[in-house]
């Protein structure tokens, strides 16, 4: 596989379905279409957010961004499974003991209109934002791209790791706190970057 080529494909595909915090539910689905075929156990919506912090959730517009995912074909038995709530974890066990690798890719746009600029890569090249008032002008559409080629390369390289579990979440500030890390990723050491 040529990973930066399916990195390149899948944030231009991002790009076109932004979504604000807490309504990824395109998003979300994707990953998960993306991800579980590969072999990862996967953890989506209630099942890999702590309901007692849920915090700043809008429920109308949660509501209202169910419809607009199953207009872009998501799979309603995914948007069920979600029951309201966006992000996953995703676990790879190789079967090897030692420490638990964790990564986290951010999901989610902000709320600013698309350049109509001619020279703008995504108007030239045909991939800009689908959704009016909201883009990844941030570069979580990258992000979450990479995150998905890099759980692609990971099995391609499985014998040579441990365990790894990944996290796809809105804002730090957000759904860090949400998230169950406390059941999901409790074998996770942080450890600080040189």
């Amino acid at each position: 596989m040529d990973y930066v080529k399916n990195a390149v494909k899948l944030r231009r595909e991002l790009h076109q379905i932004p979504e604000l915090g807490w309504g990824e539910f395109c998003t979300t689905a994707k990953i998960l279409e993306t991800i579980e075929p590969l072999g990862w156990k996967t953890y989506a919506g209630v099942e890999q957010v702590g309901l007692d912090a849920v915090m700043g959730r809008p429920e109308d517009f949660v509501e209202k961004s169910k419809p607009r995912a199953l207009e872009e074909g998501v799979d309603p038995k995914l948007i069920e499974r979600m029951h309201g709530y966006t992000g996953t974890i995703a676990e790879l066990d190789t079967g090897k003991p030692g420490p638990v690798t964790g990564l986290r890719f951010d999901i989610d746009c902000v709320g600013v209109e698309e350049t109509d600029l001619k020279d703008h890569l995504p108007n030239k090249e045909n991939f800009r934002s689908r959704h009016a008032g909201v883009m990844h002008s941030c570069g979580h559409d990258g992000h979450t791209a990479v995150g998905l080629t890099m759980a692609q390369w990971i099995v391609d390289h499985k014998p040579e790791f441990g365990r790894f579990r990944q996290t796809k979440s809105s804002q730090l500030f957000d759904y860090q706190r949400v998230q169950s890390f406390f059941k999901l990723l409790s074998c996770v050491h942080a450890r600080a970057c040189p």
